[in-house]
């Protein structure tokens, strides 16, 4: 006795359907091998320690008024005498119609009220120029990419209006020249929150696990070959550290000398419960080279950005 069409097409159905079950189970299962078993859903530097002065030399802050204080809003390293490295996402916002800014040929006036100040731990101050030490500067040019959309090509080169003067509180950065699949433990610093509402009052420190490049790729199905990911074990980077540094050491990488470190991401943004990632510098090399006066001395998944923006809604879903 043949079966009926509907008893045939539930039948068929069914199989199908067990079929994609066992498919999702054994990925479900090889994804969870991969992924740290103490991974949290810390969103900020939680167990993170107090930065020495002239122990990052490297970091700036870019600060902004509010009200009676000049407060970070965003991170940076410094690549030169006049050039930043920071996250397209802390400044693009403010600007609008802006291209590539390079020699002076554009003013971008929204950079006048924002300045990047190097040789301080300090989140807030509540006068420019108080600090022997520190060293301000105003904004002159910004340089993104032009298929800047976040979280893609979240960089930003930044070219301040006077150089800084190096010294033991200030210098530059070596820049990532491989692709390497980084692993092992990189620092990470920043001025942000170190719990849900309290903001850190001074330059903070942690070391994030990195994660390999296809374990990143997979869980976001997507390539990530141009980010770097980092764990939200123990340590984490929070809200007002985007476009700050992830230094590692020992890399291999000939841009590095004497194992000091060199630059090899930019903070970006943070998918909750999961990873960080950072826009990875060594895939930026040819954009940063190609800009004459920014070029360096030697030296559905949501991700929510780490620079409060107010249509936080027009961030992308995988």
């Amino acid at each position: 006795m043949s079966l009926a069409f509907e008893t045939k097409t539930a039948i068929c159905i069914l199989i199908c359907f067990h079929f994609h079950l066992i498919l999702a189970t054994h990925r479900y299962n090889y994804v969870r091998h991969l992924v740290p078993k103490t991974i949290n859903s810390s969103l900020r530097v939680h167990n993170g320690k107090p930065v020495q002065l002239g122990e990052i030399p490297y970091q700036v802050g870019f600060k902004t008024r509010s009200r009676n204080l000049y407060v970070t809003f965003c991170g940076g390293s410094i690549i030169g005498e006049s050039k930043l490295l920071s996250a397209a996402h802390c400044f693009v916002e403010d600007v609008t119609g802006v291209k590539t800014l390079c020699q002076g040929q554009t003013e971008a006036k929204s950079l006048r009220n924002t300045y990047a100040v190097a040789a301080t731990i300090r989140n807030y101050a509540s006068a420019r120029n108080t600090d022997r030490i520190a060293q301000w500067r105003t904004l002159r040019n910004l340089i993104y990419p032009d298929d800047y959309k976040f979280p893609d090509n979240d960089i930003a080169i930044l070219i301040v209006t006077s150089p800084f003067v190096f010294n033991k509180y200030v210098q530059p950065i070596n820049l990532a020249n491989a692709f390497i699949d980084y692993s092992g433990l990189c620092l990470v610093s920043g001025y942000g929150r170190i719990s849900y509402d309290i903001l850190s009052d001074s330059l903070m420190k942690a070391h994030l696990e990195l994660l390999p490049e296809r374990w990143c790729s997979m869980v976001h199905n997507r390539d990530m070959s141009k980010f770097v990911c980092t764990s939200l074990i123990e340590t984490d980077i929070g809200h007002g550290d985007s476009g700050g540094p992830l230094v590692c050491a020992h890399t291999g990488d000939p841009g590095e000398k004497n194992g000091t470190g060199i630059l090899v991401g930019v903070a970006s943004g943070t998918y909750e419960q999961v990873n960080s990632i950072f826009s990875r510098v060594s895939k930026f090399r040819a954009f940063i080279e190609k800009n004459s006066c920014a070029k360096t001395d030697g030296a559905s998944f949501y991700f929510v950005t780490l620079f409060v923006l107010p249509n936080i809604y027009d961030l992308f879903a995988f």
